[in-house]
């Protein structure tokens, strides 16, 4: 994956005025949606600004590790299909079974990108915001030889409230009936 050289990276769902390194590329995707396209020397990844969602990561050397379909709508109302969405508030229908969307609408709404940075270790952070019914999330993503992500939630209500949040993550495999899952033993 290479970073496209897009010129002056301002958009509405760019917070300030950020100044990307040159690993780094803010531009139009699929559907002409906001994307930020990472080729550090540590891994390559690309990231939606609808959703947040992650839709590729290649470590140094390695090969794809995320499935994101080839039938994805990349329209900015629909939730893209595969990559790494985000459930937030609910996940599923919710707690009281009723939630609209399903898996909460984080995973489609617009996420205002709020810096970019190196890591000591070659690879590129990402701080994304949304607030949206008195919640305000903080969604890290950091690119590397391994890919970590990190949620923070804030409460900005004055009531107490319950909140699901999950990383509903689509791993690329080679042949499905040779995947293995472990460390589940004893889970419920």
């Amino acid at each position: 994956m290479t970073a496209p050289n897009v010129g002056n990276p301002t958009h509405p769902a760019v917070t300030n005025q950020l100044r990307l390194p040159r690993t780094a590329a803010l531009g139009p995707g699929r559907g002409g949606q906001q994307r930020l396209l990472i080729d550090a020397p540590a891994g390559a990844a690309e990231i939606y600004l609808h959703g947040a969602t992650v839709t590729s990561w290649v470590p140094r050397g390695g090969t794809e590790v995320i499935f994101t379909s080839r039938q994805a709508v990349f329209d900015g109302a629909t939730a893209i299909r595969g990559g790494i969405p985000l459930c937030l508030p609910e996940f599923g229908v919710g707690i009281n079974g009723d939630a609209v969307p399903k898996h909460g609408w984080a995973r489609i709404a617009p996420w205002q990108l709020r810096t970019v940075t190196t890591t000591d270790s070659g690879g590129v952070r990402a701080l994304l915001s949304v607030s949206r019914d008195r919640l305000t999330a903080l969604y890290e993503v950091e690119v590397g030889e391994t890919l970590r992500l990190g949620l923070s939630l804030r409460n900005e209500g004055t009531e107490p409230r319950t909140v699901e949040a999950a990383t509903h993550t689509y791993l690329s495999v080679h042949d499905v009936t040779a995947s293995r899952i472990g460390g589940l033993a004893g889970g419920s």
